[in-house]
């Protein structure tokens, strides 16, 4: 039997936080899972959007894709995704249909000497299929396209829900991977956000990853949520200390109602003040690193051996719209409602309505809502604003012979609107280039939004979530 809570090795370096600092940048932006964002999609005809792709496609790929399995038994209230709402386990079998004639219809597109070197289920709750389901699923997939011996397969996984005859169906068709969703361990603090989630469900889903051969599991936990507190915070992240897994994600809750209704059933009152939630993030840095945790960037946190830390070391650390992931220059295909393919120089968004999604499978084999095609200046911010998010560190003389530009003449505004980042010692700026330090890793999001020329074309903050 796996036995919870073994010890690892210590983190080597500290990162510090400045109270000062976390009130002075605390603002509104991206997340920056991809450049432009999603806000900048607009509406694309299908035959446009369908001969890009076999264009793209017709030539060799190392590929990642995203299936989007949007149904949910219960609805948390602080949740921001795209999700279906059911406790009828017969919805998702039409959609599981539907998503199979849609990877079918893009994968006649792609070249056969393609490679799938990542596949992640995401939701919703992606385990609120059925075991057949499933493993049918995935065995389509898997037909559909050539995949590495090595491949990461991973899936979000709900604890009160899951099976343990779920968990090993899973790690039978290939999953090594899983992310369980716990948020949070107190019980006033799971009634007040409608996901109530006990301690054994948690073990027991853990218990049965490891058990199945789950190489690495991955924990979201959400600070600032109603009735929380430092303390309490502090309890919810020694139980998941105990529970022992490879990474952890740690998110700042963003009460946006305006553009999440669910949030409206979350009283005002009880959401923590400002102070109290820097307070539990300080708590949440300090404590995880520690306990030997090594910080990653923005919100997430991995063990020293653990692959995400390894390619964090070694500036292989990658961005997509999954967050962080180990392996750069893939291009992603998306199914699924909402899904957003990244293929080339192109976002390709699905639609967001499960009916017209299915629709559209159905009359068309695969079809896309929005899109986005890159401009050169887009091409150069985000490989800018990923260098940011991913390593720290951008150097001119690259940026300069990829996009044949003068990048000091080219960012002459950025550059200067970094000096009062410089002088809180959060990045160095030389002439080759500048690098975030280590006490500035903590405000990326910031710094890459002075790249960021949609921000400075429109007032988009409310959109967002806040970037500490």
């Amino acid at each position: 039997m796996y036995i919870l809570g073994q010890n690892y090795l210590k983190s080597a370096v500290m990162i510090q936080l400045d109270t000062n600092l976390i009130k002075k940048y605390n603002r509104q932006g991206p997340r920056y899972t991809s450049y432009p964002t999603a806000i900048e999609f607009a509406p694309i005809e299908h035959i446009s959007a369908i001969n890009y792709l076999k264009e793209e496609l017709k030539t060799p790929k190392e590929l990642s894709l995203y299936v989007h399995l949007p149904f949910c038994q219960s609805l948390c209230w602080y949740c921001g995704c795209t999700t279906v709402i059911s406790k009828n386990p017969d919805v998702s079998g039409p959609y599981v249909d539907s998503l199979i004639r849609e990877i079918n219809a893009t994968a006649a597109m792609v070249h056969p000497q393609s490679t799938v070197y990542q596949l992640h289920f995401g939701g919703g709750t992606p385990t609120f299929l059925r075991e057949k389901e499933l493993i049918e699923l995935t065995l389509a997939i898997k037909q559909a396209f050539n995949f590495s011996p090595d491949a990461e397969i991973s899936i979000e996984i709900d604890p009160r829900t899951v099976s343990k005859s779920q968990i090993f169906a899973l790690a039978e068709v290939g999953f090594n991977r899983a992310s369980l969703g716990i948020q949070d361990t107190n019980i006033d603090v799971q009634k007040a956000i409608h996901r109530v989630q006990t301690f054994d469900q948690n073990v027991h889903a853990v218990e049965w990853l490891r058990e199945a051969g789950f190489t690495s599991i991955n924990i979201d936990l959400i600070y600032g949520l109603p009735k929380q507190t430092p303390t309490l915070f502090k309890n919810t992240l020694e139980v998941v200390e105990f529970l022992d897994p490879d990474r952890i994600a740690l998110y700042s809750y963003a009460h946006i109602p305006w553009i999440k209704p669910a949030q409206k059933l979350i009283k005002d009152e009880d959401l923590p003040e400002p102070a109290s939630k820097i307070k539990m993030m300080q708590m949440a840095l300090e404590y995880l690193q520690e306990k030997g945790w090594d910080y990653i960037g923005m919100d997430h946190f991995a063990k020293p051996e653990d692959e995400l830390a390894i390619a964090s070391k070694n500036g292989t650390l990658h961005r997509n719209f999954q967050g962080y992931a180990t392996k750069s220059g893939l291009d992603m295909l998306a199914f699924g409602m909402s899904g957003i393919s990244q293929v080339g120089n192109v976002y390709l968004q699905r639609n967001r309505i499960v009916q017209s999604w299915s629709k559209g499978v159905q009359d068309l084999g695969t079809t896309f809502e929005k899109g986005y095609f890159l401009t050169h200046d887009d091409a150069i911010r985000k490989e800018v604003i990923m260098k940011i998010m991913c390593s720290g560190d951008v150097n001119f003389e690259k940026l300069n012979n990829r996009f044949q530009i003068d990048s000091k003449q080219y960012f002459a505004t950025e550059l200067n609107e970094l000096k009062p980042f410089i002088k809180d010692e959060l990045v160095l700026l030389s002439e080759d280039g500048f690098k975030v330090t280590e006490k500035g890793r903590l405000f990326v999001r910031n710094i890459s939004m002075l790249f960021d020329l949609y921000l400075r074309q429109k007032e988009q903050e409310l959109v967002y979530s806040k970037t500490i």
